[in-house]
């Protein structure tokens, strides 16, 4: 779904970038945006506490999609 966001998003012609931000230690997040492709931009500072500041830009190369169905049903296999 959020590789689905990430194209949507590109289909604007004035979109060039899309930024994701996720607090410092979650781990879960940060996985999911580097696996979508996404890059280190920044650190961030939040009200609550430290972030982090993934991005996209038009023209990055995407995730391996086969790869990332495998894993997908390798795991609900248990």
């Amino acid at each position: 779904m959020a590789w689905t966001a990430l194209l949507t998003a590109f289909e604007d012609p004035g979109i060039d970038l899309v930024t994701a931000d996720a607090d410092g230690a979650n781990r879960a997040s940060r996985a999911l945006m580097a696996r979508l492709g996404m890059s280190f931009r920044r650190n961030v500072e939040f009200p609550l506490g430290p972030g982090i500041e993934y991005g996209f830009s038009r023209g990055d190369r995407g995730p391996d999609l086969l790869e990332m169905k495998e894993k997908m049903v390798l795991s609900d296999r248990g």
